[in-house]
C-alpha cells in the first residue's frame, strides 16, 4: 500500500510540468565527428543542401555524413572564415582576416570573381551585393559600381540594405545610395547622443524591415561589460537603443523580412525592431551563428563547444513525461497508461486520473460497443464485472467476440452490455502450447509457436502449418484483413493474399530485423524493433516503402495505435506520432562531384569531359549527396562502361569509386543515389577518355594493319606465283610428254594407215584407195587442230572420234559398227572434255575386243548428264571383254591408256577439277568405259 500512494505522489507532483509539448533531439559536432575546430563563425546552406561552416581553421563541408574540410592548401584565401553573407545568386560569400576574398558556389569554393581575384588588404568588415554589383569593406571602401563615396566618413564599417535601398553605416553616421547622382549622402538622425557610436570596428549590423540594426558591446573598469543594441528606423530617422541583459552579443544577421537573429554569450535570440520584442531560440553558450535547413531540422554554431544540430520532431509530441509506465493505450480521445505496477490511469486534457484499476500483465486495453474497454493480458481479463485471473497463453478479438486460448482449449466469449457472455469453448486442434492467435472469422483462426504458424478452421475441422525460418514474435490482422509476421532477426512479413508476400528486412531499409511488435492504420505499419520505430507504407514500391521515425528519448517499452497516429511508451514517458509524420520526404538526393584523384594528383573540376593521361593507373571518383532526413541513409549505384557498352548496376554505400588500369578508350560514369525511402535520382554522368599511348594511337594501328594486309598481300601472291609457275613448269613438261606420245600415236597411225592404202592399190581398188585418203585427210586435219589444246568442245571431240572410226571401219572392211547417242538435255557446243580422251577406248575396244570376234561387232557412245554438276560419255562394245582381274595390268601395259591417265592428272592438277573413269568388262559379253566429266572445268 505505501508503495501504491507513494507512486501516486510521484505522478501528482510530476503532473504540473507534463503538458504535451514538442522535442527536440540534439546532437553536438566536435573535431572527434571530423570537424576541422570547435570553433564556429559561422554557418550556412547552399543550393545543392550542403552545409558550409567556417571556422577559425578553414571551411568545412558537411552533407550529412561526413566534413569535408578546406584549408588554404586547397585553395582557399584564409585559414580563418569569420562570417558568411548569401546573396541574392546564392552565391556564399565568406569574411577573412587578410582581406581575400571568396565564394562558394554550387558545392565549390571559388577565388575569383568577374575574372579577377579580390583582395581588399585587411580584415573584411562587410559584404554586400547590391544591383549587379559589389561592395566589400576593411580600412576602405571597394566596389565594382561606379559610385562616389568621397563625402562619407573614414570610418566606414558596413554595408546593409535590401534589393532597392543601398546604406553605409559608419561609426556615428548612416549614409544611404542616392539612385539620381549615384553619390551617398548623410541621413541626419533625429534623436542622435553627441559621441555615440552605432558600432565599433569588428561588430556587424544587418538591414530588417526598413530598420539598420547593429550593436556595441561596452566594457567597464570593473571588467563588466555590456551589450547595446541599436535601432534605426529609416522612415522617421529615428535612433533608439536597448540595453541587452542576456549576455553579451557576438554577432547579428537577418533572420525573415520582419527579425533579426542575435548570437550571444548565453545563446540565440530572435529580436523583431518592430516590437522590440526578444525570443529565446536557445541557450547554447557562446552562440556565433544559427540556421534553419531545408527540412527544418536547427543549427547552432558555438565559440569553442562545436557545433548544435536539432532536428524537428514537430510531428512528435511528448503527451506525458514520466518514467513510470510501460504501455499505453487510447479509446475515444482518453489515454489508458500502464504503470510498472499494473495500475492503470486515465489522460485527458492534460489531467492525470487516480488508478482505475489494478490488473497483473496487462497486454491490450480494447475499445468495446459499450463505453467499457476491456482490459486483458497473460493472467487474465477484467470487463465490467466480469474478472478472470488465470493464465491465458494466447486471446484475441474480433469483431464482438473474446477468444483465449487455456489448457488446450478456446474458449469464446461474447462482449455485451452487462459482461462477457460465454458462447462455446472449442477443443484445439494441435497439441503444444500456441503463445499468440488471431482470428480471422468466428471459426477460422491462425495460431503460432515460435517457428511455425497455425490455421486452424473449426468448420472443417482442418489445420494447415507453415514452417517459418525465424522464431515469430508477432502476429496480426489490419482491418483489410493482411497478416503481419514480426520475426526474430528476420524482419517482417506482410502476407496481401495467398499467392503475394511482401518481405521487408535490413537489406531494404528496415532499421533492424528483430522485430517486438506492430501496429496497424490504413494502409500504414508502425514496426517496433530494436533500434526504434519504422514506418510501412503498404501502397509505395517495396524500395520506398519503409520511413525511419526520428528517435524518441528513452529505451521504447510499447506502441499502440491512437487516433492521431501511435502512442508510444518509453523510459522517458508517453509519446504520440501523428499521421502527419512526413511519409518519406520526397525530396530525392542529388549526386554531386566532390572531387578526382588521378595516382598522386587531387583536383576539383566542373567538367563533364575529361582526359586522361596514358600514364594514369589509378582513378578515384569521390562524390557526395547531402541530405537531412534522420535516419535514412544514402545509398549509391553506378555504371561505368566504354560508351559504346553496356553494363550492370553495382549498388554500394560508399561514395568513393576507385578503377585501376583502365585500358585506353571512352567511358561514361553514371552515377545515382536513393534514400531507402526515395526513388533513385537522376543520373549524374561523367565523360572521360583514357589517352592511348603513340604506339596505341588508332591511326597508327589502321597504318600497321594496312602495312601487314600489304604484306601479307605481297607475300602471298609471292607464294601463288611461285605454286603456279610450279604447277606451269610441271604441266608444261606432262604437257610436252603428251605431245610426244601423240607423236608417236601419229606415227603408229600413220604407218597402219599407209599400209591400207597400199593394200587397196595392189588390188588395183582405186576408188576405196581415194575414200580412204579423203577420210584419212579430214581426220588428220582435226588431228592437227587439236593436238595443242588440252580441253576441246564436246562436238568436236565426236567429230574427230567419228572420223576415227569410220576411218577404221574402211580398213577393217566393216567389221564393226558404231553409233553414237546424245541425250537431248545435252547441248554438245556448250561442254567441253580433254582433247581426244575418247580416242584410246574406241581403239581399244576395235583392236582388243572386236578385232578377235569371228562376227561383226558393235559400238556405241552414249553421252548423258550425271547428277547438276558432271555428265557421262560411256563407250560401250559387244567384243571379247576380259576378266575383271585383268583391268590392271592392262592399263599398265596399255600404252594409250597411260596418255590418257597422264592427260587426266594435268587437267585436275591445273583446274582442280574432278574427273572420273570407270571400265567394266565381261568375258564373252563386252566392255564398257564410263568418262564422267564436269560441267564446268573454271
Amino acid at each position: 500500500m505505501r508503495k501504491y500512494n507513494l507512486f501516486v505522489f510521484l505522478i501528482s507532483v510530476i503532473h504540473p510540468f507534463l503538458n504535451a509539448q514538442h522535442y527536440e533531439t540534439t546532437v553536438n559536432y566536435t573535431v572527434e565527428d571530423g570537424l576541422p575546430s570547435n570553433t564556429i563563425y559561422a554557418i550556412e546552406q547552399d543550393s545543392l543542401g550542403y552545409i558550409w561552416l567556417g571556422t577559425d581553421k578553414g571551411l568545412s563541408r558537411f552533407d550529412g555524413t561526413e566534413f569535408i574540410n578546406y584549408t588554404e592548401s586547397d585553395g582557399l584565401t584564409d585559414s580563418e572564415i569569420l562570417k558568411f553573407y548569401k546573396d541574392p545568386e546564392n552565391r556564399i560569400w565568406y569574411y577573412t582576416l587578410n582581406g581575400k576574398i571568396g565564394f562558394i558556389k554550387n558545392g565549390k569554393i571559388h577565388n575569383q570573381f568577374r575574372g579577377s581575384a579580390i583582395d581588399i588588404g585587411s580584415r573584411v568588415q562587410s559584404i554586400f551585393f547590391f544591383q549587379g554589383d559589389l561592395f566589400t569593406l576593411s580600412n576602405s571602401i571597394n566596389t565594382t559600381a561606379n559610385i562616389d563615396v568621397s563625402n562619407t566618413h573614414p570610418t566606414v564599417r558596413a554595408f546593409i540594405g535590401d534589393e532597392q535601398n543601398l546604406y553605409l553605416l559608419s561609426f556615428y553616421s548612416i549614409y544611404y545610395l542616392d539612385s539620381t547622382s549615384s553619390t551617398f549622402k548623410e541621413i541626419p538622425i533625429s534623436n542622435k547622443t553627441s559621441g555615440s557610436s552605432l558600432k565599433t570596428e569588428y561588430e556587424y549590423a544587418t538591414y530588417v524591415n526598413k530598420f539598420i540594426l547593429s550593436y556595441r558591446t561596452r566594457r567597464f573598469l570593473t571588467s563588466k561589460t555590456q551589450s547595446l543594441l541599436y535601432t534605426f528606423n529609416t522612415t522617421n530617422n529615428r535612433l533608439d537603443s536597448i540595453s541587452f541583459n542576456n549576455g553579451n552579443i557576438l554577432n547579428i544577421k537577418k533572420a525573415t523580412d520582419s527579425t533579426a537573429y542575435y548570437f550571444t554569450t548565453q545563446g540565440v535570440f530572435s529580436f523583431n525592431p518592430k516590437s522590440a520584442a526578444f525570443i529565446n531560440i536557445n541557450s547554447y553558450d557562446y552562440a556565433t551563428d544559427y540556421l534553419i535547413d531545408d527540412y527544418g531540422n536547427r543549427w547552432t554554431t558555438t565559440y569553442q563547444n562545436g557545433l548544435f544540430l536539432d532536428l524537428a520532431n514537430k510531428e512528435i509530441k511528448q503527451i506525458y513525461k514520466s518514467t513510470g509506465f510501460k504501455s499505453s493505450f487510447e479509446i475515444d480521445s482518453i489515454k489508458y497508461l500502464v504503470s510498472k505496477d499494473d495500475l492503470i490511469y486515465t489522460y485527458s486534457d492534460s489531467v492525470l486520473s487516480h488508478p482505475i484499476l489494478r490488473q497483473n500483465q496487462i497486454e491490450l486495453i480494447h475499445p468495446t460497443s459499450f463505453k467499457d474497454p476491456l482490459y486483458i493480458g497473460r493472467y487474465g481479463y477484467y470487463y465490467k464485472k466480469d474478472h478472470l485471473n488465470a493464465y491465458l497463453s494466447a486471446y484475441t478479438i474480433h469483431s464482438d467476440t473474446l477468444s483465449y486460448y487455456r489448457a488446450n482449449k478456446i474458449v469464446q466469449c461474447k462482449i455485451t452490455r452487462n459482461g462477457l457472455d460465454e458462447i462455446r469453448t472449442l477443443p484445439t486442434l494441435k497439441k503444444g502450447i500456441i503463445k499468440k492467435f488471431i482470428s480471422m472469422s468466428s471459426n477460422d483462426f491462425l495460431a503460432y509457436d515460435d517457428r511455425e504458424i497455425l490455421q486452424f478452421n473449426y468448420a472443417n475441422s482442418s489445420v494447415n502449418s507453415t514452417v517459418v525460418d525465424s522464431r515469430i514474435n508477432h502476429l496480426s490482422i489490419d482491418e483489410k484483413q493482411r497478416i503481419w509476421i514480426g520475426t526474430n532477426g528476420n524482419g517482417v512479413f506482410y502476407v496481401k493474399d495467398e499467392k503475394d508476400t511482401v518481405h521487408f528486412n535490413s537489406a531494404l531499409g528496415l532499421g533492424n530485423d528483430f522485430i517486438k511488435s506492430i501496429s496497424h492504420q490504413t494502409d500504414i505499419a508502425w514496426v517496433l524493433h530494436n533500434n526504434g520505430i519504422d514506418l510501412i507504407e503498404v501502397n509505395k514500391p517495396i524500395e520506398q516503402a519503409i520511413t525511419h521515425v526520428k528517435p524518441i528519448p528513452g529505451n521504447i517499452y510499447h506502441i499502440s495505435s491512437s487516433k492521431n497516429g501511435i502512442l508510444a511508451t518509453t523510459s522517458k514517458g508517453i509519446f504520440e506520432v501523428t499521421n502527419d509524420y512526413p511519409l518519406n520526404i520526397k525530396k530525392t538526393p542529388q549526386v554531386n562531384l566532390d572531387w578526382i584523384k588521378t595516382d598522386k594528383t587531387k583536383f576539383i573540376t566542373s567538367k563533364e569531359n575529361l582526359d586522361f593521361i596514358p600514364s594514369t593507373q589509378q582513378i578515384q571518383i569521390k562524390f557526395s549527396s547531402p541530405y537531412w532526413q534522420h535516419g535514412q541513409s544514402i545509398v549509391y549505384r553506378y555504371k561505368l562502361a566504354e560508351t559504346t557498352e553496356r553494363s550492370q548496376w553495382i549498388q554500394t554505400s560508399k561514395n568513393l569509386i576507385t578503377s585501376d588500369n583502365l585500358k585506353h578508350g571512352k567511358y561514361t560514369l553514371e552515377i545515382q543515389a536513393r534514400a531507402n525511402n526515395t526513388n533513385w535520382s537522376e543520373s549524374f554522368l561523367l565523360h572521360f577518355e583514357m589517352r592511348p599511348y603513340w604506339y596505341e594511337q588508332a591511326w597508327l594501328k589502321w597504318l600497321f594493319a594496312f602495312l601487314s594486309s600489304l604484306l601479307l598481300i605481297t607475300i602471298f601472291g609471292r607464294i601463288r606465283s611461285s605454286i603456279h609457275y610450279r604447277k606451269r613448269l610441271k604441266s608444261e613438261k606432262l604437257f610436252a610428254d603428251l605431245s610426244a606420245r601423240k607423236a608417236q600415236f601419229k606415227s603408229h597411225f600413220v604407218f597402219n594407215s599407209i599400209n591400207s592404202v597400199r593394200n587397196y592399190l595392189l588390188n588395183n581398188d582405186q576408188k576405196t584407195s581415194d575414200d580412204y585418203l579423203v577420210a584419212y585427210s579430214k581426220l588428220m586435219r582435226k588431228m592437227l587442230d587439236v593436238s595443242n589444246k588440252v580441253l576441246i568442245p564436246l562436238n568436236e571431240e565426236l567429230e574427230l572420234i567419228e572420223y576415227y572410226m569410220s576411218l577404221e571401219q574402211m580398213r577393217l572392211r566393216h567389221q564393226f559398227e558404231y553409233q553414237i547417242e546424245i541425250s537431248k538435255d545435252i547441248r554438245t557446243a556448250d561442254l567441253k572434255c580433254p582433247a581426244m580422251i575418247t580416242q584410246v577406248f574406241v581403239e581399244n575396244a576395235i583392236w582388243h575386243g572386236i578385232m578377235p570376234l569371228n562376227d561383226t561387232g558393235f559400238i556405241n557412245i552414249f553421252i548423258a548428264l550425271q547428277q547438276q554438276d558432271h555428265y557421262v560419255i560411256r563407250i560401250t562394245d559387244d567384243g571379247v571383254g576380259f576378266d575383271k582381274t585383268d583391268i590392271k595390268q592392262k592399263d599398265q601395259t596399255s600404252w594409250g591408256t597411260s596418255i590418257v591417265k597422264d592427260k587426266i592428272k594435268l587437267i585436275k592438277e591445273t583446274y582442280d577439277v574432278d574427273l572420273k573413269i570407270e571400265i567394266d568388262s565381261n568375258k564373252g559379253v563386252g566392255t564398257e568405259v564410263s568418262i564422267t566429266l564436269p560441267i564446268s572445268f573454271s
